[in-house]
């Protein structure tokens, strides 16, 4: 039986910020979080570049409060979460406050080298305004705005994901084991709201391979998850620094309908949990 339980997550992130309010949540909120998915609409986006290692990182909030982040560095891979309608809200305030789209399209100091810079993109209630900036150049309200959107990548930065199999080929009746490395790397814990089901295995054909993780799995042709029910709980997590948690299946290289499968596929790993995502993916060829 298909997994037609939907999990219901909390949306409060605890990280280190001056506004540490616009992560708390009240009770009603927690129930208004599910983990949906991004509608399509993103309304705030800003990039990360530069900076003396070569930073290239992205942070996407959508018009449905879901939030992804993705670290050019591990093609592929992403960490999302999801915001409550207060915290949405807050974020949208803050851009009025400080009258976004009113501001010059660049802000950069000529006298600092090898600085972040930071492409921010507002795209809400008909206005569509985007700002490059560095952090030394910008206006004090445009550092408002680049803060508030730093505080949100804390914790989804600090999370990392990696998808191993025990090997890249696969013949018919034997069995692949896969497993979804979930590590802390930041200097804080990070709390992990999490329900019945904590991660998810899948497989998709190779023609969807160069789709980001998330969408490669909306195609796919086997996931672990597929024929199993889960308990709608909220369950607390906290990975300390430097601490990673480990989750294992196998695969013996069939459909959810039974079938052997045989040729090129890729293969990835999910993290249900807030923050939570996708790694990148794995090729595997099956073979009778």
């Amino acid at each position: 039986m298909k997994n037609l339980i939907r999990l219901f997550f909390v949306a409060a992130l605890f990280i280190g910020c001056n506004d540490a309010s616009l992560f708390s949540p009240n009770n009603e909120e927690k129930l208004d979080s599910k983990l949906d998915g991004p509608s399509g609409q993103t309304i705030i986006e800003m990039q990360i570049t530069g900076g003396f290692a070569g930073v290239n990182q992205q942070l996407l909030i959508d018009a449905n409060r879901f939030v992804q982040f993705i670290d050019r560095r591990a093609p592929g891979g992403q960490i999302e979460t999801v915001l409550t309608t207060e915290e949405l809200n807050r974020l949208l305030k803050v851009f009025v406050e400080k009258d976004f789209v009113h501001m010059k399209p660049q802000y950069f100091d000529p006298n600092v080298a090898d600085a972040f810079n930071y492409r921010v993109i507002y795209r809400y209630s008909g206005a569509n305004k985007q700002v490059d900036t560095d952090y030394f150049g910008a206006p004090a309200e445009l550092r408002v705005i680049v803060d508030h959107l730093l505080n949100l990548t804390k914790p989804l930065g600090g999370l990392t994901l990696e998808f191993k199999t025990s090997a890249d080929q696969l013949r018919h009746g034997e069995k692949l084991t896969l497993a979804l490395t979930a590590t802390n790397r930041s200097a804080t814990p990070i709390t992990l709201q999490t329900g019945g089901q904590k991660y998810d295995f899948f497989a998709v054909a190779t023609a969807v391979a160069g789709l980001t993780s998330r969408v490669a799995a909306q195609s796919l042709l086997w996931n672990w998850a597929y024929d199993k029910a889960f308990i709608a709980i909220v369950i607390e997590e906290t990975l300390q620094p430097g601490e990673s948690r480990t989750h294992t299946a196998e695969w013996d290289g069939r459909s959810n309908q039974g079938e052997l499968l045989e040729g090129e596929f890729m293969l990835g790993a999910r993290l249900v949990a807030q923050p939570g995502g996708y790694s990148a993916l794995r090729k595997v060829v099956v073979t009778p």
